[in-house]
């Protein structure tokens, strides 16, 4: 069955075990959570997906702890803050646009 559901390489199982864990733990109470509001008339309701990461985030030491460099959770946080909560590094233009559209947007 897992070889329907990922390439049999170290690249690809760390990152649907990831995928399994994060729709586990997060995806599926977040998930219950909007259609318990929706349903009980809460309004407004509100929720997004973050796929955007820059790598720098991830960088030094840490990169060597993570089977994957890309956004995942709490990563949004540093562009709704416009500060790095991990590793210091610089914005580039692409994080400040970013910044501005989450800043915008919360």
């Amino acid at each position: 069955v897992r070889s329907l559901l990922v390439d049999d390489d170290k690249k690809s199982l760390p990152w649907a075990n990831c995928q399994a864990r994060s729709d586990e733990f997060l995806g599926v109470g977040t998930q219950k959570a909007v259609v318990d509001s929706l349903e009980a008339g809460a309004a407004p309701v509100y929720l997004y997906r973050m796929d955007y990461c820059n790598p720098k985030a991830f960088g030094g030491l840490i990169s060597f702890f993570v089977p994957f460099k890309d956004a995942s959770h709490c990563t949004d946080i540093s562009y709704v803050v416009a500060e790095s909560i991990g590793l210091p590094y610089d914005f580039d233009e692409t994080d400040l646009k970013m910044v501005e559209l989450m800043t915008t947007l919360w």
